[in-house]
């Protein structure tokens, strides 16, 4: 049996992070829960766990956990503890339950983000200081709305792809970086995470290709998140049970809708939807039908029963699987093709960054290409 000498302090801080107990971390070792490794007949006891050397075979079963590479374990170097490391280090607790799944891609994000803050330094970057003054969910969204017009694009924009691209460059000229993960179709335990605000000015999407409505509406809650310097980590959901949300959740989600309707008040109220009206609507602010529909149920001013909402939802998602139907065997588009992985749309000022440090020999340019999936340094820094 191969042994390693590993640094033990690594484990135990990876248990802190992902607040993880040793009887769960047993659990997970032995397959007990999780899909992570095969079921063990004989269990592994704990004094075989938590010791130094290890024994590779169970390091690995511990790697496919967090993994983080074999090398992670055997760093002698202290690991970081201290805040400004994770946000799991500054918040308790978030406004999602959050799965192993949901902790790692965080990290992962994070992760990122040191690493433009390490180019950054390295590079002489200029500091990238917040323009935006606090607000609290005692402001008014509407009135938020308009003290930060500068974040809309102000070209009329007709495509959400299109929109969003020009939302992520309006941001980042305001020194606000927003960075996208992709999420596999067939990956087997998937993050339910769709969005978060990392302080001090990070917003973290994940790419939804297929609602890109969605991910528009999440970046601008994520917004709201921003203007109130509270970090989050959010599945952002369109249910009935208002009250589960917290003053927050509901200012950001009003935020955000006043933000990308840029303050136009609904005409039409749910019990007598003018269906076209509904759609022109949604596609001059950007915004789903699901995430209207939830809107004016919350109001209120409008007398809206959920069992009316439910239903109109239903014939929403019934209405949209029909049109994607129809689309795909127009378009001829194969199932392979239609889970192609999406392109990520990377921030004008995450390039800036990545262009300082390959100009000043902070990074080589191999690195500059792969970290954006480019061919041509020319073309990717103009």
């Amino acid at each position: 049996m191969q042994m390693i000498t590993i640094n033990l302090d690594r484990i135990r801080h990876l248990q802190k992070l992902f607040r993880m107990d040793d009887d769960a971390l047993m659990d997970r070792i032995n397959g007990v829960v999780g899909s992570e490794n095969k079921v063990l007949k004989k269990r592994i006891p704990k004094e075989k766990v938590f010791t130094d050397p290890l024994s590779k075979n169970i390091l690995k079963r511990i790697d496919n956990i967090f993994e983080k590479g074999l090398s992670f374990y055997t760093d002698p170097s202290p690991p970081p503890r201290h805040k400004s490391s994770s946000i799991f280090f500054r918040k308790e607790k978030f406004n999602v339950k959050l799965n192993l799944s949901d902790k790692k891609k965080v990290c992962e994000m994070e992760g990122r983000i040191h690493s433009l803050g390490a180019l950054c330094a390295l590079s002489d970057f200029p500091p990238i200081p917040r323009k935006f003054k606090k607000y609290s969910v005692q402001d008014n969204p509407y009135d938020v709305m308009k003290e930060v017009s500068d974040l809309y694009p102000t070209n009329k924009i007709t495509g959400d792809r299109a929109f969003l691209e020009a939302l992520i460059e309006c941001f980042a000229g305001q020194n606000i970086l927003v960075v996208e993960f992709i999420e596999h179709h067939n990956k087997k335990d998937k993050t339910s995470l769709e969005g978060v605000f990392i302080s001090p000015h990070y917003i973290v999407l994940k790419r939804n290709q297929r609602a890109l409505k969605r991910e528009i509406f999440t970046l601008a809650h994520e917004l709201g998140h921003y203007l109130l310097s509270e970090e989050e980590i959010d599945e952002i959901r369109f249910e009935n049970e208002s009250e589960k949300l917290s003053d927050t959740e509901r200012w950001c989600n009003d935020f955000a809708f006043a933000f990308l309707s840029k303050g136009e008040k609904i005409a039409f109220v749910p019990e007598s939807i003018d269906d076209v009206e509904l759609q022109k609507f949604s596609n001059r602010s950007h915004l789903s039908k699901s995430a209207i529909l939830t809107h004016l149920a919350l109001r209120p001013d409008i007398s809206f029963s959920w069992e009316n909402w439910k239903q109109l939802h239903q014939d929403l998602n019934e209405e949209a699987e029909k049109d994607e139907d129809q689309r795909r065997k127009k378009n001829g588009t194969s199932t392979s093709n239609f889970y192609a992985q999406p392109k990520l749309i990377y921030s004008p000022l995450e390039k800036d960054i990545y262009a300082s440090a390959y100009f000043e020999g902070v990074v080589e340019e191999y690195e500059a290409l792969k970290h954006f999936n480019a061919e041509d340094i020319d073309k990717l820094f103009v």
